[in-house]
């Protein structure tokens, strides 16, 4: 007599119907016999993990996480709740994928950084030092966000854009092109900020306000309702546009400096200390010219 040996399968529900696998001897969870899982690793009994993905050094899956595709988590990283890292994503360092978060594509999400709720990192983005990205938040493309930052909401960083520092995207909002938002600046609501733009300092942009091309917005400045900053134009200090207003061309606004209406701000037209509303000013110095960002 031969003896057969009887080979223990499990579905993992992804379509390929009973595959090899075996309960993890550390807490029990499913692994399909073609993922490498080491016995250091923590597989909570209802966590999964199959396909080709690889789970190392003192990582966690735990909850009903799944960890899947050709993905990688290792370090002290902890995959857990409803979350799913799939696809060749890689999750590690002492990151947190947990809720019903997605991590997939060939993104990464490292250091101390944290995705929860329902938010997805995918395409090539990168999530790390201690940023955080909830809600439905969305960080995709070749997005890069890191530093003590948050994307939350429906937010969306996507393209070459950056948010570090301690910066804030929320509401809907969108950051995308090769946008920069450092430091404590915010951008809320339906806004838009893209291209090769940088919203530094405290600035920040809300409701519907659009800021795009090269343009800069710095210091304590706000760019509210439907106001547009666009072309090499600067808006800095505690400057304030608002309405329908729009900031262009190089011109420049700062200080106190107020932009209402429908005015327009262009060529190179410097405003200091000043109201604007309702108005067009183009090639003409209000006051004297600034020193720049």
């Amino acid at each position: 007599m031969v003896a057969i040996q009887q080979i223990t399968t499990f579905d993992f529900g992804d379509g390929n119907g009973p595959v090899p696998a075996h309960r993890h001897p550390n807490g029990g969870g499913w692994v399909a016999n073609t993922a490498r899982v080491d016995e250091s690793v923590f597989v909570g009994p209802e966590a999964r993990v199959y396909g080709e993905a690889r789970v190392y050094d003192m990582s966690e899956v735990w909850g009903n996480a799944q960890v899947c595709g050709r993905a990688r988590v290792f370090g002290r990283a902890r995959v857990f709740g409803d979350a799913e890292v799939y696809e060749q994503s890689e999750v590690w360092g002492n990151a947190q994928v947990c809720g019903r978060a997605r991590v997939f594509g060939e993104a990464e999400v490292y250091g101390q950084s944290v995705v929860y709720g329902q938010a997805k990192v995918f395409g090539n983005a990168e999530v790390y030092g201690e940023a955080q990205v909830y809600d439905k938040a969305q960080v995709y493309g070749e997005a890069r966000v890191f530093g003590h930052s948050c994307i939350e909401g429906n937010a969306k960083v996507y393209e070459d854009a950056s948010v570090y520092g301690d910066a804030f995207v929320s509401g809907n909002a969108e950051v995308f092109g090769g946008a920069c938002v450092f430091d404590q600046s915010s951008v809320g609501s339906r806004s838009k900020v893209h291209g090769h733009v940088s919203v530094f300092g405290s600035a920040m942009i809300q409701d519907d306000a659009e800021v795009y091309g090269e343009s800069k917005v710095g210091g304590h400045a706000g760019i509210y309702n439907t106001a547009k900053v666009y072309g090499e134009a600067k808006v800095y200090g505690n400057a304030v546009v608002r309405g329908d207003a729009r900031v262009g061309g190089e011109s420049e606004v700062y200080g106190e400096s107020e932009i209402s209406g429908d005015s327009v701000v262009q060529d190179t037209a410097v405003v200091y200390n000043s109201s604007v509303a309702n108005k067009t000013l183009s090639k003409v110095k209000s006051h004297s010219k600034g020193r720049g960002l």
